[in-house]
């Protein structure tokens, strides 16, 4: 692509929307990033999708979104069994897939929902409930099945009751928007049991238009995630729903668009929440709305609550009986939600346990620990989670080094070997086993939480209390993971000599700029939070997800020419550190000289602190000039790019103020310039 120089800061629209690179005139003992083409921008750019972490498809790629469409019956006398498959019988257990449709207990509630999971190996067609084999699990494609199970009491049938169940099999892990087409096509073969019923499933399904669904690159999606601004990308939404459409309308049959003639162009009617594609999907007459979103992550699986999982783990406060160093970081008090952090980390074997729960219950919670350990940066807990799982299965659990799992039968309880920790939903207890835990005795006392874990803590507890939104509680988890992730590499650097979390500044392969990791306002801060976290690191380098990480982490470096950069270590110092004039220039002239393209902005854009340009601003105010001048270019850039935009709002009237006013000195300075020549 050709790099375009700078003349004047008002040609900037126009090179952004072409994508093309803004070359810097400033000068900098940084050497700059060479000018590449980029993937994201909305004008016929490629899109980078990361594997199984895009949602969008295209008419040309679309895959079916069910697989499958089965029902299964509980008859008193025969037991669990298959009836129907559509539109041809899986290659499988059947006897186990019906066992896993009529969960236990299920005879006892009106409705309950399972979750479970099935996986392909490559070249194979049998779906198969587990592969123990950890390279084959990994590389093999993952199914979601989502399962509603309903009882109908009745006069007529032994018993009393009608036990029948139906699932979907989906290669998509938003499957709970499929929910209301289920809970009605259920509802129907109550009525009229048989194939035609699952085959009008199966076709609606199928039939959802996701042609204007946005493709999000991986950067994109961390700016989405990040933010609770729902109108970011916002243009991608509309640019794929055209004002020529005539089926372009809003739900008033108003047109979607309208000519706004200040702004000199198309203006959306809609107000949409760009967080979620809205569609809908025709199903027995009635058009269900589905809002499919567009900013989870790999491990991020079905509707799942982390509100009502934090929720769980602070009303568990008594003491553990045993504790185990890479667990109770803190003693016998250690908060649950550091234990079970801590326990998904270091890939121990956790149960989610309520013997009169609904089914769907223990599997929300196991969903939802899978999303609290990966918080969109690391992965690997899905693969070895079991959200419904009943006591004919222990052998598959038992083969897995580490699993999260979902149960109903007490059975498990009562075998401490076949689980490192427990938590009963209904008691409200959590338990270390005494296979790996040292019992505490009166010796024992806990230490006083860190500043950040305490803070942490008490900010869950706060917004749960508060009725704060799923996204604020997922954003406070997810830094937490990114902190800790930060740490494990200083911490690596310090005990090891090196890590290969991030490049050094020699390594031959990349050209890296110096500074990287978690960043403290004070070097006895970092001392102890080394002392604190070594188990946990220690336990976690040793696990598929740190391994995973490591290699997710070489696959995004950048290579020569550009450089790798760690904006949010920068960013970090302006905003906790006391620096230097010299110190803060080095900073700023690094974001400025190597944030040139569409994703570099995105990747500065996710690191920025509470979703702002506050500390990047500062920049504007610094003593040198030539600081001065390469931030408020770089502002220039950030104000005309797709979601900087937005993030541009946010800086106040007095930051905006000096930024014109430089912008208005560059414009003269060229200006004078062009006239001498």
């Amino acid at each position: 692509m050709e790099a375009v120089s700078l003349n004047k800061t008002s040609d900037l629209p126009e090179m952004l929307k072409t994508g093309a690179t803004v070359e810097s005139t400033e000068v900098s003992s940084l050497p700059t990033s060479s000018s590449q083409e980029h993937d994201g921008s909305s004008n016929g750019v490629k899109h980078a999708v990361a594997p199984g972490g895009a949602f969008a498809y295209t008419t040309d790629d679309t895959p079916r979104h069910v697989e499958y469409v089965l029902t299964a019956d509980f008859d008193i006398d025969a037991g669990p069994s298959m009836t129907f498959q559509y539109p041809v019988p899986i290659q499988g257990d059947h006897y186990l897939m019906a066992e896993l449709m009529l969960p236990d207990g299920s005879h006892t509630r009106q409705q309950d929902w399972t979750i479970f999971f099935l996986y392909q190996r490559k070249g194979h067609q049998k779906l198969e409930y587990h592969i123990s084999d950890e390279a084959e699990k990994q590389a093999a494609k993952k199914y979601y099945v989502l399962n509603l199970v309903n009882t109908k009491y009745t006069d007529n049938v032994k018993r009393g009751a009608m036990v029948k169940s139906m699932c979907i099999i989906t290669p998509h892990p938003f499957f709970h928007v499929f929910k209301p087409l289920l809970i009605l096509a259920l509802d129907e073969y109550f009525r009229n049991p048989v194939a035609e019923v699952l085959q009008s499933l199966y076709d609606a399904l199928n039939n959802i238009d996701v042609s204007r669904m946005p493709r999000l690159s991986p950067s994109e999606r961390q700016v989405l995630a990040s933010s609770e601004n729902n109108s970011l990308f916002s243009e991608k939404f509309e640019e794929l729903l055209s004002p020529n459409d005539k089926s372009s309308q809003d739900a008033t049959g108003q047109p979607a668009f309208y000519i706004d003639l200040k702004s000199q162009g198309y203006v959306s009617r809609i107000q949409r929440d760009t967080h979620f594609f809205d569609t809908k999907v025709d199903f027995k007459g009635m058009k269900i709305p589905l809002k499919i979103p567009m900013d989870s992550f790999e491990e991020s699986v079905g509707d799942f609550s982390l509100i009502k999982l934090i929720s769980t783990l602070s009303n568990i406060t008594q003491p553990f009986s045993s504790v185990h160093r890479e667990l109770t970081t803190y003693g016998p008090s250690t908060p649950a939600v550091l234990v079970l952090i801590n326990a998904l980390l270091t890939q121990k074997r956790i149960l989610f346990y309520g013997v009169n729960s609904p089914s769907f219950d223990v599997a929300e919670h196991v969903l939802a620990a899978c999303s609290l350990a990966s918080g969109g940066i690391l992965r690997t807990f899905n693969t070895h989670a079991f959200p419904y799982t009943d006591l004919s299965k222990v052998d598959d659990l038992l083969s897995s080094s580490g699993y999260i799992a979902g149960v109903k039968n007490p059975a498990f309880e009562r075998h401490p070997s076949w689980w490192d920790i427990i938590v009963d939903l209904e008691t409200g207890t959590m338990k270390i086993s005494s296979e790996i835990g040292t019992p505490v005795n009166s010796s024992y006392k806990s230490s006083p939480l860190n500043a950040e874990d305490a803070q942490f803590v008490e900010d869950l507890k706060h917004m749960v209390a508060n009725h704060y939104g799923e996204s604020s509680i997922r954003a406070q988890c997810r830094q937490y993971i990114k902190r800790f992730v930060r740490i494990a590499t200083n911490f690596e650097e310090s005990r090891y000599g090196a890590t290969e979390l991030w490049p050094s500044v020699g390594d031959k392969g990349y050209l890296v700029i110096p500074g990287h990791g978690y960043t403290w306002a004070q070097d006895t801060q970092r001392l102890q939070d080394f002392e604190i976290y070594s188990p946990v690191i220690e336990g976690w380098r040793r696990t598929r997800s740190y391994q995973a990480y490591k290699e997710d982490q070489q696959r995004a470096w950048p290579k020569p020419p550009k450089y790798v950069v760690d904006y949010e270590y920068h960013l970090d110092r302006l905003r906790l550190q006391k620096l230097s004039f010299d110190e803060s220039a080095f900073i700023f002239t690094t974001l400025c000289t190597q944030t040139r393209d569409y994703d570099d902005i995105n990747h500065l854009l996710s690191a920025s602190s509470g979703g702002n340009l506050f500390y990047l601003a500062l920049g504007l105010f610094h003593r040198d000039a030539n600081v001065r001048t390469m931030t408020a270019k770089l502002i220039n850039r950030i104000e005309y790019h797709s979601a900087g935009s937005v993030f541009y709002k946010s800086m106040s009237q007095f930051q905006k103020l000096a930024y014109k006013r430089i912008l208005t000195e560059i414009d003269q300075e060229v200006e004078e310039g062009q006239q001498k020549h």
